[in-house]
């Protein structure tokens, strides 16, 4: 994770300080009360000037299993506050046909837990994931994170 270098106006950029910024890296991720089991996860990040940008995608398998409130590990470790507790976006898809959307709410500099909107009351809110929030989970069923975080 290189740290693009500080360019003054006018400078000609080489190829190789134009490759450094934001190379794409993979990561495993690590859940909290998620068994991804035979499910399939993309995950990577990028590194921007200590801007993370990261992207999730899993995909349900027959022993994929939620036991409570989802929450996931930041691939790299931010800064300890934030001044929006919700960051990016959650896409949970139903493979009936369904789509709902949802955020990601910063716990804290290194995990966070992922919502879904609720809008059965007056105003939107944010529920947390479960085995059956926003539906019952199954084969074939995806989750979607879109985030971003300074570190």
């Amino acid at each position: 994770m290189a740290t693009v270098g500080t360019f003054t106006s006018g400078q000609v950029l080489t190829a190789a300080e134009l490759n450094s910024i934001g190379a794409k890296t993979a990561f495993t991720p690590t859940w909290g009360n998620l068994t991804v089991g035979n499910g399939t996860v993309v995950a990577h990040y990028f590194d921007l000037n200590d801007l993370i940008l990261w992207n999730v995608e899993l995909e349900f398998g027959s022993t994929t299993s939620i036991s409570g409130s989802v929450t996931i590990d930041y691939p790299v470790a931010g800064a300890a506050t934030y001044r929006a507790p919700v960051g990016g976006l959650v896409h949970l898809d139903d493979a009936t046909g369904s789509d709902y959307f949802g955020a990601v709410y910063r716990n804290s500099g290194t995990a966070a837990t992922l919502t879904v909107l609720n809008t059965t009351g007056s105003y939107g809110g944010y529920s947390t994931l479960s085995s059956t929030v926003p539906f019952t989970w199954a084969t074939g069923d995806r989750l979607v994170i879109s985030d971003w975080y300074p570190i």
